[in-house]
């Protein structure tokens, strides 16, 4: 998509209905979950053109932060809380950011009581407050359901992620998202609604997501003669 001479992977109605909105994004155990975050933040940052803040637990993810575009503010979560809202405090007053918080469940699980779920829920009203974008990322099944309920609906958008489909799950509608991955990065296009646009769609992949398509469909064939 293009508007103001800026090429987007989403749909443009899609990145203004996420802007100044907190974003949650549940995967499945195979999705390459870094190359899809990085895509996913590389296009808002080119679209909205405000600076990142990627914060990570335990182990920063190297896929997530050298694939980002524009200025990367990288921040550990340190055992003491209060420090590290602090320093967001200061980076965040009166400014928009994009804030990546990266394998949410490591943050979750490591502090005692409800202080991470009260860091988490004062970081998302911050980013909130300044207009900004936030999201957040955890693996399917990494969370007992009782949790998982109290974190996401702390969130605004919600959206589940498997090997070829991000569904944006919202309040009024759901919102499919066909992707794919190859060596040149993320390729993400709304599903088509038509046969006609389905042809259409075809010609205008790349000969890498040709050939990855071509692949995914000898499979399926494999699969039916087997059955």
């Amino acid at each position: 998509m293009i508007k103001n001479n800026i090429e987007t992977l989403f749909p443009i109605h899609l990145l203004e209905s996420i802007n100044g909105k907190s974003l949650i994004f549940r995967y499945s155990e195979d999705v390459k979950m870094p190359a899809i975050i990085s895509g996913i933040v590389s296009d808002i940052h080119n679209y909205f053109q405000i600076p990142i803040i990627y914060l990570y637990r335990e182990e920063k993810s190297e896929n997530i932060i050298q694939n980002l575009n524009g200025n990367v503010v990288v921040l550990e979560i340190s055992r003491n809380l209060t420090s590290t809202m602090m320093k967001l405090e200061k980076l965040l007053f009166g400014n928009r950011h994009i804030v990546i918080i990266d394998e949410l469940e490591d943050l979750l699980l490591f502090a005692e009581g409800r202080a991470n779920q009260r860091f988490l829920e004062t970081l998302i009203r911050k980013s909130s407050e300044n207009q900004g974008i936030l999201l957040s990322s955890y693996k399917n099944d990494s969370l007992d359901a009782t949790l998982e309920k109290s974190i996401v609906k702390n969130y605004d958008i919600a959206f589940d992620v498997d090997t070829n489909m991000i569904i944006m799950n919202g309040a009024s509608e759901r919102e499919q998202i066909n992707y794919l991955l190859t060596d040149t990065g993320l390729s993400i296009r709304s599903a088509p609604s038509t046969d006609t646009d389905k042809i259409k769609e075809l010609f205008r992949l790349t000969p890498e997501e040709r050939e990855e398509l071509d692949m995914i469909v000898g499979e399926q064939i494999k699969e039916l003669d087997l059955s």
